[in-house]
């Protein structure tokens, strides 16, 4: 047996001398960042010149939610992307690329682990708007919550929520299935300790965001879709050449 299980008990322990291991199949893990002040700077400003601009087309038709207004972000010279996310996606790509699909270029040899962040925008989040289940294009998709107008026990005090088995007013999760073969929702309760958090996951993974109530304020969030970079490096290139 491997012996990188993890073991349930000392086999020292156990009188009658079994040993008992703990298996966890491979799967894929999310990734969770506080940014820091030059991230969070930074994005502000991104939104504050795609609201003055605000050029169509829009970002709602080309996304799932049910929200009044989505802006398309410009970050000149892929400052964030480069700053903040490269080197952390880069390296999540290379350690779990045998459970990303086609993580191989399918005209060569080599692995893809080279990343390039395309799609980027920001939701202003009503109450009672809402992003249905859904996923995204790409390899990695991120949101990064930074306005959140209210408090998750707040809202499951609402009266239709209090009288619930299963309280998601506010709710955003993640939807999977289990070992088992069973739907299950991985949930992250929303309040204001979340504003600035980052959320990095697999951009097939099925997501959605419950509405909020009885709150005029806006929440705010922003997203992206990371793929993986075709451009050829030089070194690929005369690898490539060197074959023909």
């Amino acid at each position: 047996m491997n012996s990188n299980l993890d073991p349930l008990q000392d086999p020292n322990a156990n009188e009658n001398g079994d040993a008992w291991y703990k298996i966890d199949p491979p799967n894929l893990p999310l990734l969770k960042c506080q940014l820091g002040e030059d991230a969070i700077e930074h994005i502000w400003e991104l939104i504050d010149e795609a609201k003055a601009k605000e050029v169509e087309p829009l970002a709602n038709q080309n996304l799932a939610g049910n929200i009044e207004k989505s802006l398309y972000l410009d970050d000149k010279d892929n400052y964030f992307f480069n700053t903040h996310l490269k080197n952390q996606v880069e390296e999540y790509v290379s350690q779990y690329s045998p459970l990303i699909q086609t993580s191989r270029n399918p005209f060569s040899t080599w692995r893809l682990y080279n990343l390039t962040l395309r799609e980027f925008w920001v939701n202003f989040q009503n109450q009672m708007e809402f992003n249905p289940i859904h996923s995204h294009a790409g390899v990695l998709s991120f949101v990064i919550w930074l306005n959140i107008p209210t408090e998750y026990e707040d809202q499951e005090k609402i009266p239709f929520c209090a009288s619930a088995n299963t309280a998601a007013a506010s709710d955003f999760n993640f939807v999977y299935t289990d070992i088992m073969g069973n739907i299950r929702p991985y949930t992250i309760k929303m309040g204001s300790d979340v504003e600035n958090t980052m959320f990095v996951f697999p951009s097939l993974l099925n997501h959605q965001v419950y509405p909020f109530y009885l709150n005029d304020g806006k929440r705010i969030s922003v997203s992206g879709n990371i793929y993986y970079d075709f451009s050829f490096d030089e070194e690929h290139r005369k690898g490539l050449e060197s074959k023909m």
